[in-house]
C-alpha cells in the first residue's frame, strides 16, 4: 500500500495528540486528526474567511467519523480497543435525537431550496419537538421527513407566508 505523505503547515507544529501523545497531525479541513492513532483532535478551529465575533463560538461542523488508517491499522494499534469502544459509544444517541437530527436537516434543505424566510425556521424546530414524541410509534407521520414538511407548512400558513 502507498502512502501520500503530507506536509504540515509550520502553524500545526504545536499541536499533540490527546490520546497517544504524537505530533504526527493532518489538517483535514474541517478539523485535526491524529495519525498516529486517528482519533479527532478536540481543537477549535477558527474560521478566517468571517469577521470574529465574541458571541459566537466557531466550531467546525462535524458530518461524520474520520478514522485514518485501514482496518487493519487501526486493529494493530495498542490502543484499538479503547478506540473502537470510543467510537461505539460516541455513535450511539437516542431515537429523539436521530429524529430531531433529520429533520433539521430536512428543515435547512427545504428552507435553502425554497428560499423561506429563516425567521420560521426556528419555530418550525420547536414546533417539531412538541409534535414528534406526541405522535403514536408506526404512524406514518413519526417520519421526520414527513413531519418537516407538514410542520414548515403550517408554521408558513401561520405566519401568513404562502
Amino acid at each position: 500500500m502507498i502512502v501520500k505523505r503530507v506536509s504540515i503547515p509550520l502553524d500545526n507544529t504545536d499541536l499533540k495528540c490527546d490520546l497517544c501523545g504524537s505530533n504526527n497531525i493532518a489538517d483535514t479541513g474541517q478539523d485535526y486528526v491524529c495519525k498516529d492513532c486517528g482519533v479527532v483532535l478536540t481543537i477549535q478551529k477558527l474560521q478566517y474567511d468571517r469577521p470574529y465575533n465574541e458571541d459566537i463560538v466557531q466550531h467546525s461542523v462535524r458530518l461524520g467519523s474520520t478514522q485514518i488508517g485501514t482496518f487493519r491499522e487501526r486493529n494493530i494499534h495498542p490502543h484499538s480497543f479503547c478506540l473502537r469502544r470510543l467510537s461505539r459509544f460516541n455513535s450511539q444517541c437516542s431515537n429523539k435525537e436521530t429524529a430531531e437530527n433529520h429533520a433539521s436537516q430536512e428543515i435547512s434543505r427545504i428552507f435553502d431550496v425554497l428560499s423561506l424566510p429563516m425567521a420560521c425556521k426556528s419555530r418550525v424546530g420547536e414546533k417539531f419537538t412538541e409534535v414528534w414524541p406526541q405522535l403514536q410509534p408506526g404512524s406514518r407521520y413519526k417520519n421526520p421527513e414527513k413531519l418537516a414538511a407538514i410542520l414548515i407548512y403550517m408554521v408558513l400558513k401561520l405566519e401568513n407566508i404562502a
